[in-house]
């Protein structure tokens, strides 16, 4: 964890080489690790967690094989650990986020090739179910109302390309909806940037 920690401080510097030499520094040194104890939750959770890393430093490199290669292995091993324990919210999490990141993948190669369309609104779709029944079983937890609001509207956004425009509507209007019913809660949202629901309402109105 030491080198992941400064893997993690690296690629905020920008340093995306010396991140890339931790973060697979930290990877070999968990393998060699776990023969020892293979059931390991924690290890493995580390592992997995370790090739999200890894994906996402491709993303600073540009590397379309790179992000592919790690994110795979990522949801792999985070099915494993939930096919072993299905209830651990941590795990679930993780995984909507692999999901999430693939589907940003396919989705950007869809732009050239419509062949990725099909996978990326799958990936989404699979995101989004976890983070909704996360939503539902912690209705305080504000970054999952939040999660789930953003993959509709990215499913909103395919179908709208793919001319699928009824589709496109339902993803908005739940979207909407969500976000009106997290913005009356208790715990509101505090979201950066152009506001969710100019978003919303944007793609809705075209």
């Amino acid at each position: 964890n030491a080198r992941l920690n400064l893997g993690l401080v690296e690629r905020k510097r920008g340093n995306h080489d010396q991140a890339r030499t931790l973060y697979l520094e930290a990877q070999d040194q968990r393998r060699k690790t776990l023969p020892t104890n293979p059931q390991d939750r924690a290890m493995r959770r580390d592992l997995a967690k370790g090739f999200y890393n890894l994906a996402n430093l491709a993303i600073d490199h540009n590397d379309e094989a790179a992000l592919r290669e790690n994110i795979d292995e990522a949801i792999k091993r985070y099915e494993e650990l939930l096919t072993e324990n299905p209830r651990d919210l941590d795990d679930q999490y993780l995984l909507s986020l692999c999901y999430r990141l693939r589907a940003d993948l396919f989705a950007a190669q869809a732009q050239g090739d419509p062949q990725f369309m099909p996978a990326a609104i799958d990936d989404y779709s699979k995101a989004s179910r976890i983070v909704q029944k996360l939503s539902d079983l912690n209705p305080s937890v504000a970054r999952y109302h939040e999660e789930l609001v953003r993959l509709l509207i990215n499913l909103g956004q395919l179908f709208a390309q793919q001319r699928e425009f009824d589709q496109a509507r339902i993803q908005y209007q739940r979207a909407l909806a969500l976000f009106e019913e997290w913005e009356k809660s208790p715990i509101g949202h505090d979201s950066k940037g152009p506001s969710l629901r100019d978003v919303i309402e944007a793609a809705i109105s075209q």
